[in-house]
């Protein structure tokens, strides 16, 4: 029998079998081993790694000053976009919304209409009375200064949910309101605000001394045409697409667009709704009649 302290495969260091084997999880830890410069692979592997995360550190502040570039010029973009669309649908001498905005909301309350059938709105239509001798008398900047008023001056009258547009380089206006109650009492409700517009133009004066001459003054007055709009003018028996709105949304405006002509034709600064065209389309046949 070998003796306890005998160099047997059993009687070997614990420590020292594991470390060599590996078992039960226990590995042997990397051994040193001298270069000729002195270092060992060990310290080689330490600055390796060491240079890597140098490298990776500076990999990641290349691409945080990159996302912050992207950042700063993704909303440079976003402000000029936004810029755009303004310029887009806003008239640059008044500030109201213009024409393409105007179409934009009637669609909005076509929509409208077809979920509330009950809702009543109107477009009206205004177009400035003799807008021309203002600039030709005073100036193009005396012009300008007369359509900012009068946008003032409908704006002041408007309530803060109803839209005012003006139309692209003319001096015509609309507005579309959100009537209430019945029909009767939408198209009085229409015709009132109309009245108030007029009324608001007709005080606005306009000032100049052209050529360094006498001081002028200039009274601006609108001549306005009035089309309610309700479900009546949604056909039922059709699908209501896109096109067919436009449809829609283009006959409403001629229909409003002829009772501000008809305002104009009677001499101007009054106003029209389309339920009096035929009327004074008939009035005025019965007086050239007479006169004939």
């Amino acid at each position: 029998m070998s003796s306890v302290g005998a160099e047997t495969p059993m009687g070997k260091g614990r420590l020292q079998t594991l470390e060599e084997s590996g078992a039960d999880g226990v590995f042997a830890l990397p051994q040193a081993t001298p270069h000729r410069d002195g270092r060992s692979d060990v310290g080689i592997e330490n600055a390796s790694l060491w240079a890597r995360i140098a490298e990776l550190e500076e990999a990641h502040e290349e691409d945080a000053a990159r996302i912050l570039a992207l950042q700063t010029e993704n909303a440079r973009l976003i402000a000029d976009n936004l810029r755009l669309s303004q310029e887009a649908t806003q008239d640059d001498v008044t500030g109201l919304p213009n024409d393409r905005a105007r179409a934009a909301e009637l669609k909005r309350v076509i929509a409208e209409i077809c979920r509330y059938p009950h809702e009543f709105f109107a477009l009206i239509f205004s177009d400035v009375d003799h807008f021309k001798p203002i600039n030709d008398t005073l100036g193009h900047q005396k012009g300008d200064e007369a359509l900012r008023k009068i946008a003032q001056a409908i704006r002041d009258v408007t309530r803060a949910n109803d839209g005012v547009f003006r139309h692209y380089k003319g001096d015509e206006f609309s507005s579309i309101i959100r009537a209430n109650g019945s029909e009767r009492t939408s198209i009085e409700e229409a015709r009132l605000y109309a009245e108030k517009i007029r009324n608001a133009v007709e005080a606005i004066e306009i000032t100049g001394a052209p050529n360094d001459e006498m001081t002028t003054v200039l009274r601006v007055s609108l001549s306005i045409g009035y089309r309610l709009i309700s479900i009546s003018d949604i056909p039922q028996d059709i699908i209501l697409n896109d096109a067919m709105i436009d449809v829609i949304c283009k006959r409403i405006m001629e229909e409003a667009d002829a009772a501000m002509y008809c305002a104009k034709v009677e001499g101007g600064n009054q106003v029209v709704g389309t339920e009096e065209i035929a009327r004074i389309a008939a009035a005025n046949r019965l007086r050239t009649r007479k006169s004939e």
